[in-house]
């Protein structure tokens, strides 16, 4: 298990969906999975600058979060609504139940989540608006909000 304060200072960090990604001064990348402790996951080539490598991958996700409007709007509700541990029930409540809506915020409920039915059907419309655009995105297809 490593700990960020053994590798230098921290340049960036990268909130993901699944993780966060921690660039360190001394060139090791880092990883944390929501619930877990930080585990050395890459390492910035010695030739290349950790700074450049750090602020190149704060640029690529910040690019992606622009373009793909939709998945930041429920990125940043999902991150709003629950905490780093509790994003892993969510995900399996949802892959588990699919659109039932009420199944979910009760699974949820009983797994000691705060949300009510309203917050969880919001949620789960940002998210059917964030997949449908990823799969446009990679379809190649321009993408209409007007609809």
């Amino acid at each position: 298990m490593a700990t960020l304060s053994k590798h230098g200072e921290v340049i960036v960090r990268i909130p993901k969906m699944r993780a966060e990604i921690a660039y360190m001064t001394d060139g090791h990348v880092l990883r944390r999975a929501w619930g877990g402790g930080w585990k050395q996951w890459r390492r910035v080539k010695p030739e290349l600058s950790p700074h450049e490598v750090a602020l190149q991958a704060a640029v690529r996700h910040e690019e992606f979060l622009r373009n793909n409007p939709a998945f930041a709007a429920f990125k940043h509700e999902l991150f709003a609504m629950f905490p780093p541990r509790q994003r892993p029930l969510v995900e399996e409540a949802i892959r588990s139940l699919g659109d039932d809506v009420d199944g979910i915020t009760y699974e949820l409920k009983d797994a000691g989540c705060d949300v009510t039915l309203d917050e969880m059907i919001h949620l789960m419309e940002l998210m059917d608006e964030a997949v449908s655009e990823l799969k446009a995105r990679r379809a190649g297809k321009a993408v209409s909000y007007d609809d």
